[in-house]
């Protein structure tokens, strides 16, 4: 019984979510979500990172990018959750260069820039996409 509320003789207790409760699931229906959009700049740090692994044969420590770029990361490609699964990953950092650059031991780099884009992004037979590395939702992209 919620609030105090008595239910009458042979009424019945409502079981499960209540409808206030169905209905602000659905105004925030990002809350349990860590994608909102796949766009230019999520599409940008996910080839970034699949092609260093493709590379170098392990995922990246860090990730340089534009300050306006992770902002859009930030605030419009992924939900707080997300943004923090991203960050639980790699360290990002700012920076003034236009291309999106993966760090990892030593000299290991890769950056999402045209000369680079001649080795693939994507995920081999067997091999593990970004997203599933960074604990993203896989049903919006």
């Amino acid at each position: 019984m919620r609030g105090g509320a008595y239910l009458a003789a042979g009424q019945k207790a409502e079981v499960g979510p209540s409808a206030a409760s169905r209905d602000f699931s659905h105004q925030n229906r990002w809350v349990n979500k860590t994608t909102k959009s796949h766009g230019g700049a999520m599409a940008q740090v996910l080839a970034t990172l699949n092609g260093f692994r493709r590379l170098h044969g392990y995922w990246p420590n860090s990730l340089a990018a534009p300050s306006d770029l992770i902002c859009s990361v930030a605030t419009v490609c992924l939900t707080p959750l997300g943004f923090f699964l991203l960050q639980s990953k790699v360290d990002l950092i700012a920076s003034p260069e236009g291309a999106v650059l993966a760090r990892g031991h030593g000299s290991d780099s890769f950056s999402c820039s045209p000369e680079d884009r001649n080795v693939p992004s994507g995920p081999t037979a067997g091999q593990v996409d970004a997203r599933y590395w960074l604990g993203l939702d896989d049903e919006d992209f």
